[in-house]
């Protein structure tokens, strides 16, 4: 009997473990892009979850992917103290992803989880919860499964640079994509979209026919601040000869009341920004 007991203990862990395998491999391998090294955290989740109390995990899930960022967080930090340089190619290790999609999806989860860790550390020197002006860079950083891992208090605060955001003006289009799309905001993603396809449209139109050269020619002569030019920040809408878009500003975003919302420039914020109290 208790030998039966302890196999069915085992297979229990093994069938927790087995499905969230590609995240947890995912996750390392955005973390140190190394392929053997990712697979080398996987098998030390799994011999940690071998000797973890299962019975008071409460989510399998954000326990094995936290653990992997961790043991992947120790690895890079390990590198460092020993003066290690890389010397191979500035990128990861080529991946083929096919064999499950979901390996990309996890780069964002490995991100999010990294910034849990990092604002973490940041309360645990009591320079947390806006104490300190937090600023990242990127779009990822105002993603809706950044709020699902990382929480609200500990986002609040921190603000991000991107391309483009939702701003004043761009109320209803928001409303409009929010009540469709069921996501809580727009990011930069889904508003640059929108945005081009308004870009083809005009260009088609001036075009006059749908050749790809005419639009092509046609994108390069735009230089307009009405039509597309209202989805991108600075209202005007231009490529200079290397493809670039003239004049384009930067969007400042701050995680405010649970969403990260636009404050800069001032002209389209949605919110005054928030500053660390004295």
């Amino acid at each position: 009997m208790t030998e039966q007991r302890n196999t069915t203990t085992c297979d229990d862990g093994l069938s927790a473990f087995l499905p969230m395998r590609p995240r947890l491999f995912g996750i390392a391998y955005h973390m140190l892009g190394s392929a053997a090294e990712a697979e080398d955290i996987v098998q030390d989740v799994w011999l940690r979850w071998q000797t973890t109390d299962r019975s008071v995990v409460r989510d399998t899930a954000a326990f094995l992917a936290t653990t992997a960022t961790r043991l992947a967080i120790n690895v890079m930090q390990s590198a460092r103290s020993r003066h290690e340089t890389h010397v191979g190619p500035e990128l990861p290790e080529p991946l083929d992803t096919a064999a499950d999609p979901r390996l990309g999806a996890e780069r964002g989860q490995a991100l999010a989880f990294g910034v849990k860790l990092l604002l973490e550390k940041l309360t645990e020197m009591g320079l947390g919860r806006g104490r300190i002006p937090v600023i990242a860079n990127g779009a990822q950083m105002g993603a809706p499964e950044l709020l699902k891992v990382v929480g609200q208090e500990p986002l609040e605060g921190v603000m991000t640079i991107v391309a483009n955001w939702g701003a004043k003006g761009q109320e209803h289009l928001i409303a409009e994509f929010t009540k469709r799309s069921g996501e809580p905001w727009m990011t930069q993603d889904s508003l640059s979209t929108y945005g081009d396809l308004w870009i083809f449209k005009e260009a088609l139109e001036q075009a006059g026919v749908a050749d790809k050269k005419k639009v092509a020619e046609a994108i390069r002569a735009m230089d307009t601040t009405k039509g597309p030019a209202q989805f991108f920040p600075g209202g005007r809408l231009k490529f200079d000869e290397n493809g670039r878009r003239a004049d384009a500003a930067l969007v400042v975003v701050q995680w405010q009341n649970g969403a990260p919302v636009t404050i800069y420039p001032p002209a389209v914020a949605m919110a005054q920004p928030i500053w660390p109290k004295k």
